[in-house]
């Protein structure tokens, strides 16, 4: 690429874009006539590969439109996507660009169905929400196997990606998070959030493969602060852009919330007008942008000489970010919106006039086919004529918003007490309140996904109903997360991917008793499914007509569960799957590989079989595809290679990593091989076992002794075979499953999780 030297010319009152490269290898500067309301220091480049990304982009709209999928007219979709990356990256590798092109613009295709931007046609023609509803279902289907397939070309392609796909991933994520811009105080809590939310942005996270560039963990945190606030700069950049757009698409689909973005959080904190709201904005870019060239300066010159030229080439990746996303958002169609739209955005328009029409359009909707408003609202005005909507709870109006108090629980001027609250009906706890607590905390935290990715395979074979399969998608959800409480509890784990364990936040007890209700409320969600005395059975591997009778004559919460458990199918192998391990860790009894296999497909592999069967039953095509097999594959390779990846990965090494597995005690395949193999050195493992034991944990020296003698054994290597073993029966399996459906594509979300799970990603 070339030095990277300061820019000895730049002004130190007023520091610009440096340091810069030089020469320039791969990139011309954007023509001028493109630069009306470009507002930043930095100048704007285009790499030189710009039509040939335009050429595949072209050729990935068009197999999206030969798989069905829509050519919108309305909406933010548009085909002629534009070469977006040679915009952000025009010094950036032009080979590697190209590798990810087609996945990259693949995001504003999934961007838009997640969004309804496609379907938004339909609404506007007064289709049925049935309707609707089954168009998004098939576009979802259409949707994650082009995108299976990109995911799985292109690390076939170029491994050294995954970094990018993994932020695709968490892109993905956030893209329907359902916020609201009344969430946030300011503008400055609104950054931080998205900051949080989002902070390893899929954009910078390509940086440094793009650059080659190889940083250490103690340079990337010297850079972690140039890098927040480029992002608050870009999101600045497209809240700015996109917020006309985003008006009229969210009245237009319905959307009973303020969409999070600065211009209408602006809106909301100033009082202020769009027009006025789109100035604050302007203005805090261009001083964003400034601290972040200022910061760019004081971190290349207190970098060490050693560091100096990757820290260029960064820093300058960083700049050429920033003014490349402005010159996509200044020039893309997909940013512009129609003034013919009934709802466009006037400039004159403040925060009362969105909530107004919001508020009509959702009075609309409380119509009944008489006419007549539903009785479970009451409409009233605030003091701007703005109208709300305000829960009826029993009879009495609930605001507890305002200044008024419920005259039917509390007396203000007597302040005598209400006797009637005492004889009233038994009332109804809320689960939210506290006993939910937990679970939502150990949802809050990183996951890689597989469970939603594995339901969403599945799809691709049996088309199930989306109301159905988000109930499903619920259940396992749950009943993993209730699993991973108590899985702590019983391993006497402090830490969960990372992060305090639920019972180190909540406390032991708490735990326990969310765990506890989460497979009552299970239960209950399976109830609910169409088919539910099948799915019941599923569940719980009883006849559906005998639950209400047991529960009726039972008032001890424990004798339920037994009597729930009894006969249980997946629970059943769930618990006991758990049962198994926790009896070789308390007496460091190893098991026999046959042992832990079957440990695995009752403590790993339940979810999946439960998953599986839910759907298969709830399937609306391919009935006959029973993947319980696969699955059960699956979840071995799953378990093995996450214990692999503990003892001998990067992310987990004893430089990088805890090797937190130790800690627990747990005997993965690794240290089963060695225990089994070891010609010296046995009686020195199961000694640091049980000194594991006994200490609660190891401590670094007793860790790295494990691994040398596990290295003699070369029990690592054993555990790789077994895992790429794995992959082959895998994929022969599904290979199988697909001749028992010729007429069905390919399942490329299934290939895509192996593709994610490969020992060399």
């Amino acid at each position: 690429m070339g030095a990277y030297l300061p820019n000895a010319s730049q002004d130190e009152a007023s520091p610009g874009p440096t340091p810069w490269p030089v020469p320039y290898k791969h990139s011309s500067p954007v023509p001028t006539q493109h630069l009306d309301n470009y507002v930043l220091k930095v100048e704007p480049r285009i790499n030189h590969v710009a039509a040939e990304e335009r050429r595949l982009i072209e050729q990935l709209d068009q197999e999206w439109l030969d798989r069905g999928g829509p050519a919108v007219t309305v909406g933010s979709l548009n085909h002629q996507h534009g070469p977006c990356l040679s915009l952000i990256f025009p010094e950036g590798n032009p080979d590697k660009i190209l590798n990810i092109t087609r996945l990259f613009a693949f995001g504003y295709i999934q961007d838009d169905w997640y969004d309804e931007d496609m379907i938004v046609e339909m609404k506007i023609a007064g289709r049925s929400s049935d309707d609707v509803k089954v168009a998004k279902k098939n576009l979802g289907l259409i949707v994650n196997q082009m995108r299976s397939q990109l995911v799985v070309e292109l690390l076939d392609v170029d491994p050294e990606v995954l970094p990018f796909v993994q932020g695709y991933g968490a892109w993905e994520d956030y893209s329907h998070e359902s916020l609201d811009a009344r969430d946030f105080e300011n503008l400055k809590h609104y950054l931080d959030g998205k900051w949080e939310g989002v902070g390893n942005m899929a954009m910078i996270k390509l940086i440094p493969y793009f650059h080659n560039l190889n940083l250490t963990r103690s340079q990337k945190a010297k850079l972690s602060p140039l890098d927040q606030l480029c992002s608050q700069a870009v999101v600045l950049t497209n809240d700015m852009f996109s917020f006309e757009k985003e008006w009229s698409t969210y009245i237009l689909q319905d959307r009973e919330r303020i969409p999070p973005s600065s211009i209408f959080i602006t809106m909301l904190s100033h009082d202020v007008s769009i027009a006025e709201a789109m100035t604050i904005v302007r203005g805090e870019i261009v001083e964003t942008e400034g601290t972040f060239l200022k910061e760019c300066r004081r971190v290349f010159d207190e970098s060490s000489s050693a560091e100096r030229e990757d820290f260029a080439k960064y820093i300058a990746a960083l700049q050429y970010y920033a003014a490349g996303a402005m010159m996509w958002h200044i020039n893309h169609p997909r940013y512009k919106s129609n003034p013919d739209c009934p709802f466009y955005a006037k400039l004159e328009y403040k925060i009362s006039a969105f909530e107004r029409i919001l508020a009509e359009r959702r009075e609309g909707r409380k119509k009944d086919v008489n006419g007549h408003n539903l009785k479970d609202k009451i409409i009233t005005s605030d003091p701007e004529g703005i109208p709300t909507s305000k829960q009826k709870l029993n009879g009495a109006i609930d605001v507890r918003n305002g200044n008024q108090k419920d005259l039917a629980t509390y007396n203000s001027v007597s302040k005598q007490p209400s006797f009637d609250q005492w004889e009233s009906e038994p009332a109804k706890i809320s689960e939210e309140e506290i006993v939910l607590k937990p679970f939502e905390y150990i949802g809050s935290l990183p996951s890689k996904r597989i469970r939603r990715l594995a339901l969403n395979a599945l799809d691709h074979w049996y088309n199930v109903p989306q109301d159905t399969l988000d109930t499903i998608d619920g259940i396992i959800d749950i009943l993993h997360s209730s699993s991973l409480i108590i899985d702590d509890i019983e391993d006497n784990s402090s830490m969960r991917r990372g992060f305090p364990s639920a019972h180190g936040v909540f406390g032991v007890a708490q735990s326990i008793n969310t765990a506890n209700f989460l497979f009552v409320k299970c239960l209950d969600m399976a109830q609910q499914l169409p088919n539910s005395e099948v799915a019941v059975k599923v569940f719980t591997g009883m006849p559906v007509s005998i639950i209400p009778d047991a529960i009726d004559c039972l008032y001890n919460l424990t004798q339920v569960y037994l009597i729930i458990f009894d006969g249980i199918e997946e629970l059943r192998n769930l618990h006991l799957g758990q049962g198994y391990d926790l009896n070789w860790t308390f007496n460091g009894s190893c098991p026999t590989e046959a042992e832990y296999i079957k440990m695995i497909d009752g403590k790993t592999g339940g979810l999946f079989r439960m998953a599986a069967r839910l759907m298969q039953i709830h399937a609306t095509q391919n009935h006959g595809i029973n993947a319980e097999h696969l699955l059960a594959l699956m979840g071995r390779f799953f378990q093995i290679r996450d214990d692999y990846q503990n003892l001998a990965s990067a992310q987990y090494s004893t430089t990088k990593g805890d090797l937190s597995d130790l800690d627990e005690g747990k005997y993965s395949l690794v240290l089963i091989h060695a225990l089994n193999n070891l010609k010296t050195g046995r009686e020195q493992l199961e000694g640091l076992l049980r000194l594991r034991y006994l200490q609660g944990g190891m401590n670094n020296e007793q860790k790295r002794l494990v691994m040398r003698i596990i290295d003699r054994s070369r029990s690592l290597q054993y555990t790789e075979k077994i895992i790429h073993h794995l992959e082959g029966v895998i994929e022969r399996t599904l290979v199988k499953l697909e001749t028992q459906i010729p007429e069905v594509e390919k399942n490329w979300a299934i290939r895509a999780i192996m593709a994610l799970l490969r020992l060399n990603n």
